[in-house]
């Protein structure tokens, strides 16, 4: 008798400890196939402007409740924004921030640099390059100034658009749709005495920034510094980066000695072939290079 239970209880556990594995290996499996939908979903949205809940679903070959929820999720985490206006959705560059170290190794990054050496050679203080990303700029490179008095930045770092002037670079000549949403903003926050926040401000600075092809910032945004950016142009012509050089308002004086590098190397690097990033950041292929750039 106590060896037919025995034998009894062996099944059991037997039995059970099969479907356990069983259990986990189905958990398992529905999780590799999550993050297999989920890394679809970025490929998609990285080769669209903006797409509609029901696209996605057909593309990542998911219900629309469950792709409804991977987006909400990723907008919540920041990854995704959404279009008021068509309730479509599109990629932030905040995969940028979280592949800051990956980035130095991409090519429109190394295609920067040369410009950003020379440009830091030339006047000795602290050079960034970076992108519009909603109401922020990203920084996706920089080169530290050798002076001992210099800007504080890194790379992934978040800066309002308004109020720097690689941000303002961006905005002169971003779609007039976006400089109504962020312009249009009354609850605008005054960094220093010297920022501006007045809707009819804004406009009149970045009207004047697209007269004179360039952009300032002293002391708007952090006091004791000033900045300098101008516009970088894809070959098709959008602006899709700006290069800037920031310096202790101490050199404010000296602008108009950094201001004519500034633009040239912008114009240079703006004139080099190579794969073209359109302003929403989808790349395509250019003269016949795989290569990607900024």
């Amino acid at each position: 008798m106590r060896a037919i239970c025995h034998r009894v209880m062996c099944g059991y556990w037997i039995c059970a400890s099969w479907k356990l594995r069983g259990f986990f290996t189905m958990a398992k499996n529905e999780l590799v196939s999550s993050v297999v939908k989920l890394v679809s979903l970025f490929e998609a949205l990285a080769t669209q402007d903006e797409m509609a809940l029901s696209d996605i679903s057909n593309t990542i070959k998911v219900h629309k409740s469950t792709a409804y929820r991977f987006l909400t999720s990723l907008k919540e985490l920041g990854y995704v924004k959404q279009n008021a206006e068509n309730e479509k959705y599109s990629l932030t560059l905040r995969l940028f921030e979280v592949g800051a170290e990956v980035l130095a190794r991409l090519d429109e990054k190394e295609a920067a640099r040369p410009v950003m050496k020379k440009l830091a050679e030339q006047t000795q203080e602290t050079v960034h390059l970076g992108m519009l990303d909603g109401e922020d700029v990203v920084y996706i490179d920089k080169i530290d100034s050798p002076q001992t008095l210099r800007m504080y930045s890194k790379i992934g770092l978040r800066s309002p658009a308004y109020c720097t002037a690689i941000g303002k670079a961006l905005l002169a000549w971003a779609p007039s749709d976006v400089i109504t949403h962020l312009v249009g903003q009354e609850n605008a926050y005054r960094f220093t005495d010297y920022t501006l926040v007045e809707p009819y401000r804004i406009r009149e600075e970045l009207h004047k920034i697209k007269e004179r092809g360039y952009a300032e910032d002293n002391e708007e945004h952090e006091m004791g510094v000033c900045c300098i950016a101008a516009p970088i142009r894809n070959m098709a012509g959008e602006v899709t980066a700006a290069i800037s050089v920031a310096m202790p308002t101490l050199w404010w004086p000296l602008l108009s000695e950094l201001l004519c590098p500034c633009r040239s190397q912008a114009i240079s690097f703006s004139e080099q072939p190579r794969a073209v990033l359109t302003a929403q950041g989808k790349r395509r292929s250019n003269l016949g290079r795989s290569k990607r750039a900024l």
